[in-house]
């Protein structure tokens, strides 16, 4: 699984990518994380994807679009507020129709 931070000046909280898009991502955290439930719908934040793969972090600014808690996780959705080019990214491949179709050619 790819880490993700959510993120202000004064705190912050480490999960798990569910999801993303070009317009934004899911996050998913320890519903045991108490630091990650301070996280209020409507709140700007910074999101940044982590890739222990290459030395390359993605940061943008976001806003949080809603919140859920299931089966003993916190799943955060979150709008990216300003525009992001992933294509120039390490998730080109994840974004890309014909790399998609490699991994399932049916």
């Amino acid at each position: 699984m790819l880490k993700a931070e959510l993120y202000t000046p004064n705190f912050c909280h480490e999960g798990y990518l569910w999801d993303v898009s070009a317009s934004g991502a899911c996050l998913c955290f320890s519903d045991n994380d108490d630091e990650a439930s301070n996280i209020q719908d409507k709140d700007f934040l910074h999101i940044r994807f982590l890739s222990p793969e290459m030395e390359q972090a993605i940061t943008s600014p976001c806003r949080v679009a809603w919140l859920n808690s299931m089966h003993g996780a916190r799943f955060v959705g979150v709008e990216l507020t300003e525009a992001m080019d992933l294509s120039k990214t390490f998730f080109h491949n994840l974004l890309n129709p014909k790399f998609l179709k490699q991994l399932n050619p049916i």
